[in-house]
């Protein structure tokens, strides 16, 4: 369970099966959202875009019953420097998990339990 976040500036541009909070694709402003779901052992999307340098909440679907997961944000794949890394919760549930504001820049999520 491995993707790849975009922070870009003036706002995200969507991407993969991520939705924003009004139902559209990808996240955007301060303030934004995006759900990313967790389901059969994947994420439903292998890339998201957020808007660079504010804060952001991704809320995580999971969808399976008993398993646990969770989002982690890396500087980049090798996964060595963690900039995120949210609680653990079993499913199914949504937790919403607060991004610190992000640099413009490509970034790495993935759980920590299914890295692959």
């Amino acid at each position: 369970m491995l993707g790849t976040i975009n922070a870009v500036e003036g706002g995200g541009g969507g991407g993969g099966g991520a939705t924003g909070a009004t139902g559209t694709t990808g996240g955007g402003e301060a303030g934004s959202s995006v759900t990313v779901v967790a389901e059969n052992i994947a994420f439903d999307t292998s890339s998201i875009s957020l808007a660079a340098d504010v804060e952001t909440t991704i809320t995580l679907d999971n969808r399976d019953a008993g398993i646990q997961h969770n989002i982690a944000i890396y500087t980049d794949s090798s996964l060595s420097e963690e900039l995120f890394n949210g609680e653990l919760v079993t499913g199914p549930t949504t937790v919403d998990y607060t991004i610190p504001p992000l640099p413009a820049g490509e970034y790495y999520f993935v759980c920590i339990v299914h890295r692959t």
